[in-house]
């Protein structure tokens, strides 16, 4: 059966290190901020000092404009030259960090030669000869300069390699093992300091390996058995390692020791919460909104916590005390139209629905269409709809397909063809457009138009049982090509045994192919997975053939009764 379904520079610097913005509304305890390892954009020279002759000058200029139109090369050369024609340390550098970042190794050792002749006690220069020599693979002059950068860091030796830490875990241009033999190299020579060996466990766990990240923090932890800091990084091992029973313990256990520590309690929360534990997860998170009861995020969080546990008394509470103070208020009237739409209250959900604005509200249009076209509003929906493609653009395929499909419930299955048409020539490589579009047409009998749709799916995603079984049931059901329709369902049935649509396609085929007692088989199979219209006349058509008439009318009048209007029953 067919599925229903700064300045120019330094922004450019900058933009190398962007992270992605987290995916759920859990804030994270404070920790401290990585340092920058590129420099900020040269500053002007001060007043009082002497002018740069007109050469110098000249490279100058030339490496901040080529920056700033974002030819870095030339910027580089201009700044490599202007660093070999004076001892300003800020010139070698600015020619160090542009030679770093775009993998440029001759260049960057000789400019950071450059800057460390004339900052001799900065380890800032060493740690770009470093990471270009660990580049290179050549790790023993690396680590030379990286014991150069713990002597001379103004932090001591644990700040020196936590530093390190964080420079060799974003350097993409090393691989994993020699970053993680080089520092543990390093922290070997300070094996009775716990900072060192937090630093190699934070290393560890960046680079993917919990076992040594766990062992390096239960170190750091025995050299000091006061500092939780190692205690954390515990857990985050162990919950990579899928020990999530032992992190939920370790945390709980914590948590008893110093129950009023809320980074503390905040970790056991998220960690419930990456576990699926959600009543335990709301538990905490409720207790956290007792000690901050100004802290919105937690209240949101524990309404769509109480929300997926179907506690919606407590979900509406926590979602209307959002509304009230105004926080997360855009997000609070989406999940209040979801909860009255849960409990079949359409005009309640329409109303919460219609006030959404912001990044939830194309969802809510899409809910709020189909809550009016369950009213017997077809056409407002569809202006919905219509209205949602032009107001978010980015939202038009979805809104194509939400309409398409709204046609084909109200039983006008041309009209939403002509609808996928005009959505496929906007968005010719949409693939549930194009599928949608394919279904459409092998209802209507248009075999052509769904053939080719399909086999344009099948040429991009050639083991797709979705399209695989819906190809090859066009073809058993609609042409007599049933041995090639079969040898495509049986692809897909190989690889989804247990879905009673492709058990239904299965089932008519080798109907098809007059293997009777075959096809009696699977369809009871699917029939007993899924009390579906066309599995059920199916079933009852092979029963029909094979004499067992009784048992066909029984099927089709219990079918019936579910889905009077169904067309094939």
């Amino acid at each position: 059966m067919l599925r229903r379904t700064a300045p120019v520079l330094m922004l450019l610097f900058l933009a190398a290190c962007a992270t992605q913005a987290p995916q759920l509304p859990v804030p994270e305890p404070e920790e401290p901020q990585d340092v920058e390892t590129v420099a900020p954009p040269l500053p002007e020279p001060a007043a009082a000092e002497p002018p740069l002759d007109d050469r110098l000058l000249f490279h100058v200029l030339t490496g901040e404009l080529a920056g700033n139109q974002g030819d870095l090369r030339q910027s580089l050369q201009a700044y490599l030259e202007a660093a070999r024609l004076s001892d300003d340390p800020r010139l070698a550098e600015q020619a160090a960090r542009l030679a770093l970042y775009l993998h440029e190794h001759a260049a960057a050792l000789e400019a950071a030669e450059r800057w460390l002749r004339a900052a001799p006690d900065d380890p800032a220069p060493h740690e770009v000869l470093a990471l270009t020599l660990l580049r290179s693979e050549r790790p023993d002059e690396a680590r030379d300069h990286l014991r150069a950068v713990i002597s001379l860091h103004p932090g001591g030796v644990g700040s020196a390699l936590e530093r390190i830490a964080g420079l060799l875990g974003r350097e993409t241009g090393v691989s994993r093992e020699l970053a993680l033999a080089v520092m543990q190299q390093l922290v070997a020579a300070h094996d009775r300091e716990p900072q060192a060996q937090q630093a190699l466990a934070q290393l560890a766990l960046q680079l993917d390996q919990p076992a040594l990240a766990l062992a390096a923090a239960e170190r750091a932890k025995a050299l000091s058995p006061n500092w939780a800091a190692p205690d954390l990084l515990r857990v985050q091992a162990l919950l990579k390692s899928g020990e999530g029973d032992e992190a939920v313990g370790l945390l709980g256990a914590l948590l008893k020791r110093q129950p009023n520590d809320h980074d503390l309690r905040l970790q056991y929360a998220r960690t419930l919460l990456s576990l699926e534990q959600t009543e335990g997860a709301l538990k905490q998170f409720e207790l956290l909104l007792k000690a901050r009861p100004q802290a919105a995020q937690f209240r949101y969080v524990a309404a769509l916590l109480a929300l997926e546990l179907g506690e919606h008394d407590k979900a509406r509470r926590y979602l209307l005390q959002l509304v009230n103070t105004g926080q997360y208020a855009d997000d609070a009237y989406f999940y209040l139209g979801r909860l009255a739409q849960a409990e079949g209250d359409a005009k309640g959900a329409m109303r919460w629905y219609r006030q959404v604005q912001g990044a939830q509200r194309p969802d809510a249009v899409l809910r709020l269409a189909a809550l009016l076209a369950e009213q017997g509003q077809p056409d407002a929906a569809r202006k919905q709809l219509q209205d949602l493609r032009l107001q978010y653009p980015q939202q038009a395929a979805q809104s194509y397909l939400a309409e398409a499909g709204l046609l084909r419930w109200l039983g006008r299955p041309q009209e939403a063809l002509a609808l996928y048409e005009q959505a496929l020539a906007q968005f010719p490589d949409h693939a549930e457009l194009r599928y949608a579009r394919a279904l459409t047409a092998a209802t209507l009998g248009d075999v052509p138009t769904a053939e080719q749709d399909l086999r344009q799916l099948l040429a991009q995603a050639p083991d797709d049982p979705q399209y695989l079984n819906a190809l090859g049931y066009t073809l058993v059901d609609q042409t007599t090509r049933y041995l090639e329709g079969y040898e495509l369902v049986e692809r897909a049935y190989a690889l989804r045994p247990d879905d009673p649509a492709i058990m239904d396609s299965m089932g008519w085929a080798l109907f098809r192919l007059q293997r009777l007692d075959e096809a009696r088989v699977l369809l009871e199979q699917a029939y007993a997975a899924s009390q579906d219209g066309e599995i059920a006349a199916h079933l009852a058509e092979v029963l029909w053939q094979l004499g067992e008439r009784q048992q066909a009318r029984q099927i089709l009048a219990d079918a019936l009764k579910r889905e009077p209007s169904h067309r094939i029953l």
